[in-house]
C-alpha cells in the first residue's frame, strides 16, 4: 500500500526565518461577518520553515522559482542517515561514499541528521552543515536536489567572521543542484530510496519559497 510521509514543518509565526527577517503573519482582511466569506494575507520571508532555494538565490543569472521544471521537483531520491550529537560536525565526501543506498545520477539526496527535533528553539542555530567537497561530491555525482533537516548547508560563521560565504550554494545551484532547507523529521524513511515531492508555487520573480514536502513509500 501506498504511503505519504510529511516532511515538512508547519508554517506559521514560529516558523524558522533567516536572521533578522520577520516572522510570518497572517491577516484577516474579510471575515464571514462583513462578507459572507473569509479572506486573509499572509506575508511570509522567501525563505522560512521548510523552502526551495532557487538558483537565483545566489546568482543574478540563475532561474527563480517559476523557472524549475516539475521534473527536477519530484522523482526519486536516497535518505541517507548522519547522526549528530550536541556538537555537530560536517557531512563530507568520506560520510557521503559511505551511504546507503547509493545514489544515481538525477536523483534526490536527503540529508538526515536528527536535527529536526531541535526545530523551533535556540539550538537548532548550532547546527550540522555540508562541507564544501561533500556539495562538490554531490554535484559531481549527478544529484538533481539536496535536502536537509537543518537550516542551510553552511558551515555556521565563526566569532571572528561576519557571515557565511555560500560557497556550497554555488557549488550546488550554480550547476542546476537544487535545495531544500529545514525538512522535517526523516526517521521513518531512513536508509530507504523514495519518490519525493517539492510542491512549490510557481512564483515569479523570487529566490526562494516554501514548499510542501513529501515522499511517497
Amino acid at each position: 500500500m501506498t504511503r505519504f510521509i510529511d516532511l515538512t514543518h508547519p508554517l506559521g509565526p514560529d516558523a524558522n526565518v533567516p536572521p533578522g527577517l520577520p516572522q510570518p503573519s497572517v491577516d484577516t482582511v474579510r471575515t464571514m461577518a462583513s462578507h459572507g466569506r473569509n479572506s486573509s494575507v499572509f506575508t511570509v520571508p522567501a525563505h522560512t520553515g521548510t523552502h526551495l532555494d532557487a538558483p537565483w538565490h545566489v546568482s543574478d543569472t540563475g532561474g527563480d522559482i517559476n523557472s524549475i521544471g516539475l521534473d527536477r521537483l519530484i522523482g526519486p531520491a536516497v535518505v541517507w542517515a548522519f547522526a549528530q550529537g550536541d556538537e555537530p560536525s560536517g557531512i563530507g565526501p568520506a560520510e557521503l561514499e559511505a551511504s546507503a543506498p547509493a545514489v544515481q545520477p538525477g536523483e534526490a539526496v536527503l540529508l538526515s541528521t536528527g536535527w529536526a527535533r531541535k526545530y523551533g528553539t535556540p539550538a537548532y542555530h548550532k547546527r550540522p552543515w555540508l562541507t564544501v567537497d561533500g556539495a562538490i561530491w554531490l554535484r559531481e555525482h549527478g544529484v538533481r536536489l539536496v535536502g536537509m533537516d537543518f537550516a542551510n548547508p553552511e558551515q555556521p560563521p565563526s566569532a571572528h567572521q561576519m557571515s557565511m560565504d555560500f560557497r556550497d550554494h554555488h557549488e550546488l545551484l550554480d550547476h542546476g543542484v537544487l535545495i531544500v532547507e529545514n525538512v522535517a523529521d526523516m526517521s521513518e524513511i531512513h536508509g530507504q530510496r523514495v519518490r519525493l515531492f517539492v510542491t512549490a508555487a510557481r512564483v515569479v520573480g523570487i529566490d526562494g519559497f516554501p514548499a510542501r514536502v513529501f515522499a511517497e513509500i
